[in-house]
């Protein structure tokens, strides 16, 4: 998400929705793997289409509506957050095993050491993330943009 909002800071613009998109897509998570039984490789693309399409939306409604990016993912952040509460308004944990074991995956790197698989993914996304705004025309455009 910090990667990402940092283009969106760049290119001058601001959404209010992320956090609550975040605390929407995670609970559309643990409530599918935990009470609907469906499994986590499912579930994490269904997901991962979901929170792009509700900033898809957001996209549109400023970009074809002209609502100003405030207004428009400021009303984003309150629907996203009223439809947490529609999931459930309980704390569900996620137990299933898959889940749990992808959390924990460890690279050992030297000796005892260990690196998180999440460590490193981030790490990959910020490098992305950077090749993307240094070195691509959709970052110059975006520095164009926001400059």
């Amino acid at each position: 998400m910090g990667v990402g909002m940092t283009f969106v800071i760049l290119s001058g613009g601001i959404d209010l929705s992320v956090g609550s998109v975040l605390a929407l897509t995670t609970m559309v998570v643990s409530s599918l793997i935990e009470k609907s039984q469906i499994h986590p490789f499912i579930v994490m693309p269904l997901v991962l289409l979901m929170g792009t399409g509700f900033g898809a939306f957001m996209g549109l409604l400023i970009q074809v509506f002209k609502i100003p990016p405030f207004i428009a993912t400021l009303g984003g952040l309150y629907v996203a957050r009223g439809l947490c509460y529609v999931v459930s308004i309980d704390t569900i944990a996620i137990t299933h095993p898959i889940y749990t074991s992808l959390s924990r995956y460890q690279i050992n790197i030297i000796g005892n050491n260990f690196i998180s698989i999440n460590v490193v993914m981030a790490f990959i996304i910020v490098l992305i993330g950077v090749f993307l705004a240094h070195y691509t025309k959709f970052g110059r455009t975006v520095y164009a943009i926001g400059g």
